[in-house]
């Protein structure tokens, strides 16, 4: 479950929308806003994909046959119960 590269396009098109927004409007106030949603992005959108990967792999839904090795081995999904 590689799941970060959906963080990645997300977070850096959201920097990147904000970055115009903060030049085209340089006030103090707007920076710092622009600063604040930067950094709540970078925190929270990898944690949310992460926990929505890891519901779904406790669901036990069906995978692909390509998958060759399964890293979450019986222990750490019995410590998730």
């Amino acid at each position: 479950m590689r799941m970060h590269a959906t963080t990645k396009t997300t977070s850096f098109g959201l920097v990147m929308i904000l970055i115009g927004a903060v030049i085209a409007m340089p006030e103090i106030a707007n920076i710092i806003k622009g600063i604040l949603i930067i950094v709540f992005t970078f925190l929270t959108v990898p944690l949310g994909t992460h926990m929505i990967s890891k519901a779904n792999y406790m669901r036990h839904s069906d995978k692909p046959d390509y998958y060759v090795s399964d890293d979450m081995t019986n222990e750490e999904k019995n410590s998730f119960n």
